[in-house]
């Protein structure tokens, strides 16, 4: 019986097109796939002078300010141990507070992580950021008024978990508004702008008390939202995704409104991005409606040489980072010294 069944040719025949109707469903996904690449480098030809990109990188600038911020919160230890471990301080802290207050911030760092994809997704990316602001303020006046050791780790948690909210989606914007070879320097300006936050931490650490900072960082925390808020748009891909076509065009002339009229078209550059990202959106809707199984689908990708190896590549260069001391350094700078 089971060997009939093994050999029932309804079974073998229903597994051929269920097999045939996958390969089918990974070629239209192919198809798709070179069509928006096709697309994109239409456009590309167009984007060469680096003076028409003038409204993309000062978006992404701005979008990256956010990062002084972090560089603040994660020096700003290294200048509040040396001065609580002072006989004179009015906080008296263990060695072992002194640690804690230290590498709390890098423990909520995952944490607001798992957050941020969500709210970048629901919420935009420039909307995270601005919410990304209200704990770190919050933060920032929990330890500029702590009298405890207690308040000052809420600041610090609360800081922690600001500035993990607040990289992802940063990073994600440049990504999404910048042309393609301006793309990693831009992406490059996130890192750069952290590290001017703890040059400057560690400046003003050297002449002013740890509360004075803490209540002038609420102003580098303020100065980029209010930056964002009055000259950045939106990015149009996220737009485009929730459906908001018009914001979308609105947030594309401006990126490209330094860009010349493309030639032998009537639509201006704006226009044909636009028109590439609403192709891709149908895209992607017509394929979640034919994919029986969109998750196995997705997990089938990671497991292909393009999912998987860039995934280990990445992981042992964070990995080989993260264990050369960076954050030890950072942390403990001023004592170091």
């Amino acid at each position: 019986n089971n060997k009939f069944r093994a050999m029932d040719p309804l079974s073998i025949g229903s597994s051929v097109l269920s097999l045939h109707q996958r390969e089918n469903s990974e070629h239209n996904k192919d198809d798709a796939f070179r069509e928006i690449i096709a697309s994109c480098r239409s456009l590309s030809k167009y984007e060469t002078n680096t003076r028409s990109a003038l409204p993309q990188i000062f978006s992404a600038i701005i979008a990256a300010a956010f990062h002084i911020v972090i560089g603040i919160s994660l020096a700003y230890s290294a200048i509040l141990i040396p001065q609580l471990e002072d006989p004179s301080s009015d906080i008296v802290v263990t060695k072992s507070q002194s640690s804690w207050i230290a590498s709390i911030i890098v423990i909520m760092v995952p944490i607001g992580s798992l957050f941020a994809g969500v709210m970048m997704e629901f919420l935009g990316r420039l909307n995270t950021i601005k919410l990304a602001a209200v704990p770190c303020i919050i933060g920032w006046i929990a330890i500029a008024m702590a009298d405890s050791f207690f308040w000052i780790m809420v600041g610090r948690v609360l800081t922690g978990f600001a500035c993990a909210i607040g990289t992802s989606p940063a990073i994600v914007y440049i990504t999404e508004v910048s042309r393609p070879d301006m793309r990693g320097s831009l992406i490059s300006s996130g890192p750069t702008i952290a590290s001017l936050g703890m040059v400057i931490a560690y400046a003003k650490g050297a002449y002013l008390n740890w509360r004075l900072v803490a209540w002038i960082n609420i102003v580098y925390t303020l100065v980029p939202v209010i930056l964002i808020q009055l000259f950045v748009p939106e990015s149009p891909v996220w737009l485009v995704s929730k459906g908001r076509i018009e914001d979308a065009a609105k947030s594309l002339r401006f990126l490209y409104k330094k860009y010349p009229q493309p030639e032998h078209t009537d639509q201006t550059l704006s226009e044909m991005h636009l028109s590439a990202l609403i192709k891709e959106r149908e895209n992607k809707i017509r394929e979640a409606e034919k994919s029986v199984d969109a998750n196995k689908s997705k997990l089938r990708g990671f497991l292909k040489p393009t999912g998987y190896k860039p995934m280990i590549i990445l992981f042992w260069f964070f990995l080989i980072q993260q264990f050369s001391g960076i954050y030890i350094t950072l942390f403990f700078a001023v004592t170091f010294i």
